[in-house]
């Protein structure tokens, strides 16, 4: 992927974090029909530990979300906290205690999303109603800038 390429995504990544007042980002774009999708690229990371993480639908809070299509957040407060905070390794590795997750929707109306986008939080706040529809609503933006430069994505 050009510097350029990467330059707008990254751009388009920060936007989502800003907009959901988070301290992580990161996207997961799906090429393919691939059953495992990885981490590309990440704002507000503290390690590159994402880049080697693997997304299977199912597993995780991110799998859930790739074998559902609908956003899914986890917090302190969730009845399912204390067991998926120990087991979300992208949770455990950037010390995050509060995430939600999105489908980018494909701006053709394919019913396969373009990807997956990440946000975390490294403090305790959970995820508002407001978040949620700050960040659904810059989706549509995002997934037609990952459309014009998903086939430059590298595997």
């Amino acid at each position: 992927m050009s510097e350029h390429q990467t330059s707008t995504l990254m751009e388009a990544l920060q936007s989502v974090q800003r907009a959901a007042a988070s301290d992580f980002a990161a996207l997961a774009p799906i090429t393919g029909g691939q059953p495992r999708i990885q981490w590309k690229m990440a704002a507000g990371n503290r390690n590159e530990r994402y880049a080697h993480m693997v997304v299977k639908a199912g597993q995780g809070l991110a799998g859930e979300v790739l074998r559902h299509g609908k956003w899914a957040k986890l917090d302190e407060g969730g009845a399912l906290a204390a067991g998926q905070l120990l087991r979300c390794p992208l949770m455990l590795a950037e010390q995050l205690l509060a995430a939600a997750v999105f489908p980018i929707p494909d701006p053709g109306g394919s019913a396969q999303p373009l990807g997956l986008v990440y946000v975390g939080r490294r403090q305790a706040d959970s995820y508002t109603p407001n978040d949620v529809a700050k960040i659904e609503a810059i989706l549509p933006e995002f997934a037609c800038i990952l459309k014009v430069n998903q086939q430059h994505i590298s595997k």
